[in-house]
Protein backbone atom coordinates (compact mmCIF):
# COMPACT_ATOMS: atom_id res chain seq x y z
CA UNK A 1 0.00 0.00 0.00
CA UNK A 2 1.58 3.24 -0.72
CA UNK A 3 1.36 6.47 1.23
CA UNK A 4 -1.52 7.98 -1.07
CA UNK A 5 -3.27 4.69 -0.27
CA UNK A 6 -3.10 4.45 3.00
CA UNK A 7 -3.96 8.61 3.56
CA UNK A 8 -7.11 8.57 1.47
CA UNK A 9 -8.01 5.21 4.19
CA UNK A 10 -6.71 7.00 7.20
CA UNK A 11 -9.10 10.23 6.31
CA UNK A 12 -12.25 7.51 6.49
CA UNK A 13 -11.26 6.21 9.49
CA UNK A 14 -11.12 9.37 11.10
CA UNK A 15 -14.83 9.89 10.06
CA UNK A 16 -15.64 6.50 11.29
CA UNK A 17 -15.55 4.26 8.32
CA UNK A 18 -14.41 1.04 10.46
CA UNK A 19 -13.50 -1.33 7.20
CA UNK A 20 -11.14 1.71 6.50
CA UNK A 21 -9.41 1.60 9.54
CA UNK A 22 -9.46 -2.25 9.60
CA UNK A 23 -7.11 -2.15 6.63
CA UNK A 24 -4.75 0.98 7.90
CA UNK A 25 -4.57 -1.70 10.76
CA UNK A 26 -3.32 -4.49 8.82
CA UNK A 27 -1.22 -2.42 6.77
CA UNK A 28 0.36 -1.10 9.74
CA UNK A 29 0.30 -2.64 12.72
CA UNK A 30 3.64 -4.63 12.64
CA UNK A 31 5.53 -1.71 12.25
CA UNK A 32 3.59 0.42 14.71
CA UNK A 33 5.08 -2.71 17.37
CA UNK A 34 8.29 -2.90 16.20
CA UNK A 35 8.97 0.94 16.57
CA UNK A 36 7.28 0.59 19.98
CA UNK A 37 9.13 -2.62 20.88
CA UNK A 38 12.54 -0.44 20.17
CA UNK A 39 11.41 2.32 22.10
CA UNK A 40 10.59 0.99 25.11
CA UNK A 41 13.04 0.79 27.74
CA UNK A 42 10.23 -1.68 30.03
CA UNK A 43 9.97 -4.44 27.83
CA UNK A 44 6.96 -5.44 30.56
CA UNK A 45 5.16 -2.67 28.92
CA UNK A 46 5.10 -4.53 25.97
CA UNK A 47 3.69 -7.52 27.25
CA UNK A 48 1.24 -5.58 29.03
CA UNK A 49 0.04 -4.24 25.87
CA UNK A 50 -0.50 -8.08 24.54
CA UNK A 51 -2.78 -8.52 27.62
CA UNK A 52 -4.63 -5.55 26.44
CA UNK A 53 -4.87 -6.22 22.97
CA UNK A 54 -6.53 -9.61 24.14
CA UNK A 55 -8.57 -7.86 26.24
CA UNK A 56 -10.42 -5.48 24.20
CA UNK A 57 -10.24 -7.67 20.89
CA UNK A 58 -14.11 -7.03 20.87
CA UNK A 59 -13.65 -3.34 20.65
CA UNK A 60 -13.04 -0.41 17.71
CA UNK A 61 -9.66 0.03 18.49
CA UNK A 62 -7.42 -2.66 19.52
CA UNK A 63 -3.84 -2.24 21.28
CA UNK A 64 -0.50 -3.58 19.34
CA UNK A 65 -0.50 -6.98 18.01
CA UNK A 66 1.69 -9.43 19.71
Amino acid sequence: MDDNELLQLLEKAIIGDESAFQLVYQATHRDVYRTVAFLVFNKQDIEDERIARRASQGGRYVALPA
